[in-house]
C-alpha cells in the first residue's frame, strides 16, 4: 500500500526513514490556521538520532508538498527606493563577510 504524504513527511528526512515521534504541535496563526508539528527521530541506529524537523499540516489536512515553500519569486524584493551606491556596498560588504569567512577557515 502506497504511503501517504504526511505519512512519507513524519519519517526521518536525516536518512534513515523511520517513522519519527510526535513532540509537539502548535497552531501559529490560531485555530483556524495550518498546525506545525514537530516529529523526533526514535531510531537509535541514526546518527542523527534525537534531532527534530517540522510537518505543517494545513488547516484543510493537506501537507504542503516538500520545498514547496521555497519556490517561487523572493519573498522580499528590493526596495525601488534604493540607490545603485547602496547596492553596491551591501555587495561589497557580502563578499568581505565571504573572505573572511574562507580566510578564516569557516564557511558558511
Amino acid at each position: 500500500m502506497a504511503e501517504t504524504l504526511y505519512e512519507e513527511a513524519t519519517r526521518c528526512p536525516f536518512g534513515c526513514e523511520t517513522p519519527g515521534r510526535l513532540a509537539g504541535t502548535t497552531r501559529p496563526q490560531g485555530p483556524r490556521g495550518p498546525k506545525i508539528e514537530t516529529w523526533e527521530c526514535i531510531n537509535d541506529r541514526c546518527e542523527m538520532s534525537g534531532e527534530r524537523w517540522q510537518v505543517q499540516v494545513n488547516a484543510d489536512g493537506t501537507i504542503p508538498p516538500k520545498g514547496s515553500g521555497s519556490i517561487g519569486p523572493k519573498a522580499f524584493d528590493i526596495n525601488q527606493a534604493t540607490t545603485p551606491q547602496e547596492r553596491q556596498r551591501a555587495r561589497d560588504y557580502m563578499r568581505q563577510l565571504e573572505e573572511r569567512a574562507v580566510q578564516g577557515g569557516r564557511e558558511f
